[in-house]
């Protein structure tokens, strides 16, 4: 299934063939009246075939089913500019199941508690004012590194390695951080580095502290004025010269 390194050398693990036609996930005039798909999954997990492990989170198709169900319900008829707005929607339902983790994790300092209690009435919305909105990406974005750095680490003097597990922490969805803090089996939060037992509420408190005492200095002391525009930026790289550091 092309997650791993095979043998190439070897038959077993060439293409076997076609799907049948008759037998590929498939979906006709519905009764809801409606089909959505972003690159999500679209065969259940009783679907006999492999098709592929890369999949989008259901995040995105789910907003979209529940953007179009909202105006079914009213009996409204669904515009190009009601398309539009679904384009432009910034509500992340992945964000809203991590809340609800998030807001009841046992936090000292009172900073750190007063940046928590943004979560407790955000709905998930990306919205540019949004300090609620600062505040959960810078969070999440320091649980990747506390959960999955450790273990995703290389040899120092391999720059390129580093690269490529710093893209895969990075790379890690909402999904990802909520299954790895809640299936206790998969035991991420452990620090594999100093071997100290840590549990998963003790890497969302540190996480907090390094999201906090970030913002502080991005954002500025004044909680009630961080906002997601502020920080949220993407810059491009000039080549080659951001790469000389002298300059």
């Amino acid at each position: 299934n092309g997650a791993s390194p095979v043998p190439g050398w070897s038959n077993d693990f060439r293409w076997q063939g076609y799907i049948p036609f008759d037998e590929w996930p498939k979906s006709f005039n519905p009764k809801k009246g409606f089909i959505v798909t972003a690159n999500n999954k679209v065969a259940d997990a009783n679907y006999k075939y492999f098709i592929s492990n890369d999949w989008a989170p259901s995040a995105r198709a789910e907003r979209i089913d529940e953007l179009i169900q909202a105006r079914i319900s009213k009996k409204v008829p669904i515009s190009i500019t009601d398309i539009a707005s679904m384009q432009a929607d910034q509500v992340d339902l992945s964000a809203k199941k991590l809340i609800t983790i998030l807001s009841a994790a046992q936090i000292d300092g009172a900073l750190e508690k007063r940046a928590q209690s943004l979560l407790l009435n955000w709905q998930g919305e990306m919205a540019a004012k949004s300090n609620a909105a600062s505040l959960f990406n810078a969070w999440t974005r320091h649980i990747r590194v506390h959960l999955f750095e450790d273990e995703l680490s290389g040899y120092w003097r391999e720059q390129a390695l580093h690269t490529i597990l710093d893209a895969m922490v990075g790379g890690t969805t909402n999904d990802d951080i909520l299954k790895a803090l809640t299936e206790r089996s998969l035991d991420w939060c452990d620090d594999v580095r100093t071997s100290k037992k840590e549990s998963c509420n003790d890497v969302l408190a540190l996480s907090l502290t390094d999201a906090v005492q970030e913002l502080l200095k991005l954002d500025g002391p004044d909680i009630d004025a961080w906002c997601w525009e502020c920080v949220h930026r993407t810059q491009y790289q000039h080549t080659p010269f951001s790469d000389v550091k002298l300059l």
